[in-house]
């Protein structure tokens, strides 16, 4: 996952996805996908490192499951919010709103109560990158 992961960004960066001029047929049919991949595994690498970290029961400073969610997710969501304003690219961002939803979507349909820490970061972050979007759309900063 590591390697796919860093093979994209590289890719990503010698593209000049977000900051390079491109016509448009290069960026549906080239940057697009890339985005779209590079967003897709991205979400995947936090999601395999956060399974790998409740596999070896990490639990540093004595902070629970909960709280280990809590930073993965602000950190996806860090990732995403820097990609929208520094690269301009929506489709990695939208991306990682789906992923946000998804995890919403499952927290909500969980039998056990729900972590509501979770939840709320989840919802928070779904409604920074949408409005991100949003700003980048009417300022007309959309690469």
């Amino acid at each position: 996952m590591l390697a796919i992961l860093g093979s994209l960004i590289a890719i990503y960066l010698r593209l000049h996805i977000g900051k390079a001029d491109a016509t448009r047929i290069e960026k549906y049919l080239v940057h697009l996908p890339f985005s779209v991949y590079l967003g897709w595994i991205t979400i995947a690498t936090i999601a395999n490192v956060t399974a790998l970290l409740v596999d070896v029961n990490w639990n540093t400073l004595g902070l629970g499951e909960q709280f280990w969610a809590v930073v993965v997710i602000v950190v996806g969501i860090a990732i995403a919010l820097s990609i929208l304003f520094i690269r301009r690219d929506i489709f990695y961002c939208l991306v990682v709103d789906w992923a946000l939803l998804g995890i919403l979507l499952k927290r909500l349909t969980v039998e056990t109560l729900p972590d509501q820490s979770v939840i709320i970061t989840t919802i928070v972050g779904m409604v920074l990158v949408t409005v991100g979007i949003i700003i980048q759309g009417v300022r007309r900063k959309v690469y």
